[in-house]
This record gives structure tokens, sequence and C-alpha cells, in this order.
């Protein structure tokens, strides 16, 4: 069908709406084609992809008209996924078994665990969460879902620990995660929400409150965005990040055209003096920290953003 192939080009160049226009206009055509479930699924992403609150509908219209195929996976998949968006996460555990029995594909099942064990920590279900990322070890095939693994992994562990503050070693496995994560290759906006959870862990409030931000200016629609208010942070009363003083503006303006490992030089004798005060000191370390984190030095971040790194070796 031209209609068809014209949605696909459309919906493959991210033009949702056009996308969208050209599936309904397939549906209209052509109400006996042999592609309804697939139809009904990219119906689903592009209004997903529009913030329209009707994809739940097309996940459910795609599932009732398939035969049972990874079709029907995705599809459940994607309704599990809109439920975690619209904060019940305990409403996404059926359809993402669901999803997981129907799989034949290894990559996507793979997905669809690491969905399931986010929902499942959103629920609070530390043994539950436990086997589902059992499970996914299994099927970890890339460096994408590898990071995503080890995240969720460090993140019910510090869910199941009540409260402990994190150990220095988890905190850089958990900064090292995060850090490589891609959007384009996160299945879910939950992940912006773990991700500020995790910086949230680690004592990067500026971290979280960005991503806050973020999130509420992209998807201000989402009932996820009511979990945002658990970190309960403030830029005033982000007592880490102080906006950076006039002097030291001047510094870091110089610096930026050094390279990297010349920055790292330059703000550690900067920390060296027994003369710096302690406001500069903790901007200095969120630079270093930036620095280090940048060049995957996750262990010497950590320590620089909990400000317990060493004023000389």
């Amino acid at each position: 069908h031209c209609y068809l192939a014209l949605a696909t080009l459309k919906h493959t160049n991210r033009d949702y709406v056009g996308a969208l226009n050209a599936y309904e206009s397939t549906l209209r055509l052509y109400p006996a084609t042999p592609f309804l479930s697939e139809i009904w699924m990219n119906i689903g992403k592009c209004q997903l992809r529009l913030n329209r609150s009707n994809a739940l509908f097309s996940f459910h219209k795609a599932i009732d008209l398939g035969i049972g195929s990874d079709v029907d996976a995705a599809a459940f998949a994607y309704v599990g996924r809109v439920h975690i968006e619209n904060n019940e996460p305990q409403k996404s555990l059926v359809p993402l078994e669901k999803a997981a029995e129907m799989t034949s594909d290894s990559s996507m099942l793979t997905d669809i665990l690491l969905l399931q064990a986010s929902a499942q920590l959103l629920c609070g279900q530390i043994n539950e969460c436990s086997r589902s990322l059992s499970r996914c070890a299994e099927h970890l095939r890339s460096v994408r879902a590898r990071n995503q693994y080890s995240a969720l992994a460090i993140l019910l562990k510090v869910a199941a620990d009540q409260g402990q503050p994190i150990r220095e070693r988890d905190a850089t496995a958990l900064l090292s995660a995060i850090s490589n994560l891609r959007a384009e290759d996160l299945f879910g906006e939950h992940w912006q929400y773990l991700a500020a959870k995790a910086y949230f862990e680690i004592g990067l409030n500026a971290e979280v409150n960005k991503i806050q931000q973020r999130f509420l200016e992209d998807h201000s629609q989402l009932p996820l965005a009511d979990r945002f208010r658990e970190f309960n942070i403030s830029q005033e009363s982000d007592s880490l990040y102080p906006l950076p003083s006039p002097e030291l503006l001047t510094a870091k303006s110089k610096s930026s055209r050094k390279t990297d490992a010349a920055q790292i030089v330059y703000l550690r004798k900067l920390l060296d003096s027994e003369s710096l005060p302690s406001h500069n000191r903790i901007l200095i370390l969120k630079q270093l920290g930036s620095l280090y984190q940048r060049q995957g030095q996750h262990q010497l971040a950590v320590q620089c953003f909990t400000g317990r790194f060493p004023a000389s070796e």
C-alpha cells in the first residue's frame, strides 16, 4: 500500500504527525489490510511520541488484532511502558509478563525484562526485581543492555539496604553505568526518573535538578512527574553546587582552552591552596568531578562529587 509505505517513511524520519495521518489514511482506505496489528502498533508509537493520551487504546487494539507474534509482544511491552509513565507500575506487571512469555526475539526479551525489573523496583518488589534481573543476565548481548542492567542492579541494592548510605564502590559503578546510558537506547521515560534517583543516591543534587526540570519541560503531562517530589531538592538549598563566584569564572574560561588532562592538573593545583575558601573548593570539586566523569574515571568523580577527594595525593 502506498499510504503504508509513506507512513513508514515519515515514521522513520521522525515526522510523527505526518506518519500518524498516513497510518490513519491506510486504515480508512484499506480496512481489510493484513497489517492491521502492525499499523495500530505504529499509531500507538506515534501517539506516544506526540504525548497523546490515546496511545494505550492503540496498543490494546494492536493486541486484539494480533496473532501472537512478536508484534503482540511489543504491544504488550508498550502497554506496560504506558502504565509506568502513568505512575501506575503495578498495572504494568501483567502485560510485561505476557510480553516476556510471547516474544521469541532475544533482544526484545532483554528490553522487556529490563522494563519489568524497572516496574518491580518502582513498586518496591525487591525479590521480584532481583529475579527479573537474574533472568535478564542470561540475555545481555549489548553494551547498552549491560549498562541498564548495572544501573538497575545497584539501585536495587540501594533499595534493599533500606536507607543506608551508598558505598563508594557502588556509587562508582552506578555513576559509570548512568554516565554511559544514551537516550536513544532507553525504552521508556521512567529512565529519567531512575537516572535522577541514581544521582540523588550519589549526592549529585544539581544533576537531579537538571533532570527534573528537563522532564517537567518535556513531559509535564505524565503522572510519573509526581515521583520527582520525593527528592525534595531546590536550587537554593543545593549545598554541593553553589553559583560560581566571579573570580572563578575567569579561571574557568582560561582553562577551558586546555585539554581535559591539563584542566585536571590546573584544578588540582587550585585545591592544594591552603587559602582556598570552602565555597570555591566545592565549585572546583564539581568541575574536577565532571572532568573525571567525562574521562570515565568514575571513582575519582564520585570522590569529588561527595567532597571526599583529597587536597593532594
